[in-house]
């Protein structure tokens, strides 16, 4: 799962400028998220690109279950 909060958001248009599939990271425009940690839907292809360039860190990948295994 990749998860997404724009509360820490610095720049909102760095992570959709280089997503393949862009309007999954809607979520990151200013005032769109409903809650702080906000799951991008099943059109995200996973590649990471985003997380990537995030300058505030805001988005991560989290794969469900297993953190709480590590």
């Amino acid at each position: 799962m990749l998860a997404g909060g724009c509360g820490r958001k610095v720049s909102e248009g760095d992570c959709r400028k280089v997503c393949l599939v862009p309007h999954v990271l809607d979520v990151v425009i200013k005032g769109r998220a409903a809650e702080m940690t906000t799951p991008i839907g099943p059109d995200c292809t996973r590649c990471g690109l985003c997380v990537d360039v995030c300058p505030s860190g805001a988005l991560v990948f989290d794969v469900k279950g297993l953190s709480k295994l590590l």
